[in-house]
């Protein structure tokens, strides 16, 4: 939705799409733009920086209740949330505990058992070796 000078308006599906494509960004106004574009919102970085510099001075003068500063101090949470150093260091240490999850002691990925557990793959492929040996007589 724009307005008459081809502005997009501040609605509700804007203000949403923008705010969804906060924890998928890096922060940056462009990266938000980009990861809007994407799920067909079209807003440039100034109407973005726009909005949020209407927002921050709303909430400097007090004027909390304004839609413009509840969407600033939403955003700002978000960017902190999900694009600060630390939120991505956490990202990365709980991909790498994931991965270490799922590894064996062999060092080898870890298979997924029948019941859905996770099975160390070297010692699993062990006992089922020495199973499938046992029914065949050897």
């Amino acid at each position: 939705m724009t307005n008459s000078n081809n502005t997009p308006r501040f609605t509700a599906p804007n203000i949403c799409a923008v705010l969804r494509a906060v924890p998928e960004s890096d922060g940056t106004y462009h990266d938000v733009i980009r990861k809007i574009s994407e799920h067909g919102v079209t807003l440039s970085p100034s109407t973005l920086g726009k909005w949020i510099s209407n927002g921050r001075a709303d909430n400097k003068a007090n004027k909390r209740q304004t839609a413009y500063a509840r969407f600033a101090l939403k955003f700002d949470q978000l960017k902190r949330e999900h694009c600060a150093a630390d939120a991505h260091r956490n990202r990365e240490f709980d991909l790498a505990l994931k991965i270490l999850e799922r590894t064996c002691d062999c060092g080898n990925e870890k298979i997924t058992l029948p019941d859905g557990s996770l099975g160390d793959a070297g010692h699993d492929f062990q006992v089922r070796e020495e199973q499938g040996r046992r029914r065949c007589g050897s």
